[in-house]
């Protein structure tokens, strides 16, 4: 994030602060066993954690954001000579011609960039306020449970604890007018 303080030239006192702040989404790897079923991501239970482990950012530090990203099944559709095809999904060839596979995805890629969005704009802007007031925030991080429904249509939860939360300073300068 950036700061710019604007003091008036005659009396010194701050007129206004001008911030920018960029939001990046976490990446998100999730592995699937070769032969396993697929699942649909339904949504994210998040909740922002400050150093001491308390919830940051007062309200704005937990709510549930809506998925609807596919992870694909641990299969892939071979060709005649039987070698996988890892990027066409496997329920687009009949199951006769799929082979186990282990696969990795990973969010956001180059085809589903928003389709995982786990922090919200509300969360920058309140880091960018702690910046602003003081030192900014250090070592927040997110505890997500993820709610998934299986190709079975059994609902899963995957839960990730503590996944860190990197916040940059990149300038705080100061002007006058």
């Amino acid at each position: 994030m950036t700061i710019k303080r604007i003091y008036s030239k005659t009396t010194g006192e701050l007129k206004s602060i001008d911030s920018v702040f960029q939001l990046v989404q976490p990446n998100l790897s999730f592995a699937t066993a070769a032969g396993s079923v697929g699942a649909r991501l339904v949504s994210a239970d998040v909740t922002i954690l400050d150093e001491s482990g308390n919830r940051y950012g007062d309200v704005s530090g937990q709510y549930t954001q809506s998925i609807g990203a596919r992870l694909l099944q641990g299969f892939a559709c071979a060709d005649e000579k039987g070698v996988p095809n890892a990027s066409a999904d496997p329920e687009s060839c009949v199951f006769a011609q799929r082979i186990q596979y282990s696969r990795q995805q990973i969010f956001p890629g180059a085809n589903n960039a928003s389709a995982v969005q786990l922090l919200t704009p509300r969360i920058g802007e309140v880091a960018t306020g702690d910046c602003i007031a003081g030192p900014c925030p250090a070592n927040l991080s997110m505890n997500v449970t993820f709610h998934l429904v299986d190709d079975l249509q059994r609902n899963q939860t995957i839960q990730v604890k503590r996944a860190p939360i990197p916040v940059y300073r990149i300038s705080d300068t100061r002007s006058e007018e």
